[in-house]
């Protein structure tokens, strides 16, 4: 119950914010500039049903490999920026609540907006999809639906990304170190993800859950998701409570 209240209170704070922003922009930037890249390359008359399958696992790809990263850093720092620009820590804590209660919360917070976010990429496919079909295009909407289907093992494997980047913005009042990392992440999952050493890297098992080669990548990165991402937030949340006291 009492990080249920923490959750409202976090997405009360997030109404000044730009992160319903950022939530909304996200995922339709990526929609669309996958379906003009999309169609400037095929024509719209001339794109077959299979060809709109392999533009929904594009849309995927693009997400996972460069907005997801972004996406979750620039959450990360506005989510615990709240606290570092107004220097209400203490403040927080002063509440009947714990700094594991805080943290944890916020971490939530993340993880579940990003979730809708990419709820909002499948969403925001279906319209265009739509659109496009009445412009003339052979379109079977099913073919959206691998971003939906797709989300629970995303949802699993997400779960160390947010814990890394969440603790960095914790940490780290600057919001430009959550996003040079989130940025330096994009550029990394280029290479690793085509390499066999992607499990070493728990950034990359959000990609490999959803754009895997094989059905076998993508268990194994919900199952390393969710042991790794199980680890890291035990880990850190014996931990936070050292930098609190030092706020």
């Amino acid at each position: 119950m009492q990080l249920f209240n923490l959750l409202q209170v976090e997405f009360i704070k997030l109404k000044r914010t730009s992160t319903l922003f950022v939530m909304l922009v996200a995922p339709l930037f990526t929609c669309m500039v996958s379906m003009l890249m999309f169609i400037h390359s095929r024509g719209i008359i001339d794109i077959t049903e299979d060809a709109w399958f392999m533009w929904s696992k594009s849309v995927l790809a693009m997400w996972n490999y460069f907005m997801t990263p972004l996406l979750v850093a620039l959450l990360a720092a506005l989510i615990n920026g709240v606290e570092h620009r107004n220097r209400t820590w203490m403040l927080m804590l002063s509440l009947p609540i714990s700094s594991r209660q805080l943290f944890f919360s916020k971490f939530l917070s993340i993880w579940m907006i990003t979730l809708c976010s990419t709820f909002l990429l499948w969403l925001f496919s279906i319209v265009l999809l739509t659109i496009i079909s009445l412009l003339g295009a052979n379109i079977d909407l099913n073919t959206a639906n691998e971003i939906l289907f797709s989300g629970w093992r995303f949802s699993i494997a997400l779960i160390p990304l947010v814990a890394i980047l969440h603790a960095i913005s914790w940490y780290f009042p600057n919001i430009m170190i959550a996003l040079s990392i989130g940025v330096m992440n994009t550029m990394f999952l280029t290479q690793i993800s085509s390499s066999k050493y992607w499990v070493y890297f728990p950034t990359s098992y959000p990609l490999m859950a959803t754009a895997g080669g094989n059905t076998v990548y993508q268990a194994q990165a919900v199952e390393l998701g969710f042991i790794v991402g199980l680890i890291m937030l035990l880990i850190l949340g014996f931990s936070v409570s050292k930098k609190v006291k030092e706020l």
